[in-house]
């Protein structure tokens, strides 16, 4: 037999959880997440300079109604060489935006762009991936107005 949601009885409060106070808890998330050892950084960051990724993007990334942000996600992986990998780029759980590239080099750089403005709220993924689809390394983040 389905059971109906009101007859569930209601879990215990979570610690932390301040959604019947009216307060706002900031949620700290990782820099970036890297699943395979050949992915030596990941970072997404502000205008990358000199093949350095940049500043860290604060979190949840605000944005007023007539603003607008260029993010930058920056990897840099080894011993890939000849290899093609992607910068997917994923809003609420859709596919956005997909760049290839093709390694050239056994310590390579690589990086991506997503201008965002406040329409674009949501939540936001970027992930390196391999020819495969295989994560190897990804950063999650919220963009809000």
């Amino acid at each position: 037999p389905a059971i109906l949601e009101a007859e569930l009885p209601k879990p215990p409060p979570v610690p932390g959880d301040l959604s019947n106070t009216g307060n706002v808890e900031v949620v700290k998330r990782p820099q970036a997440i890297i699943y395979d050892r050949r992915v030596v950084r990941a970072s997404l960051s502000t205008a990358p300079k000199n093949d350095e990724p940049g500043n860290p993007v604060k979190q949840p990334v605000i944005l007023g109604p007539n603003e607008s942000t260029e993010l930058f996600y920056f990897s840099q992986i080894k011993n890939l060489m000849g290899h093609t990998l992607f910068h997917a780029w994923y809003k609420d759980g859709q596919l956005i935006n997909k760049k290839q590239f093709e390694v050239k080099s056994n310590n390579a750089r690589l990086v991506s762009s997503r201008k965002l403005t406040a329409r674009e709220a949501g939540e936001w993924r970027v992930a390196l991936l391999d020819k495969k689809g295989k994560k190897l390394s990804e950063v999650n983040y919220s963009v809000n107005h």
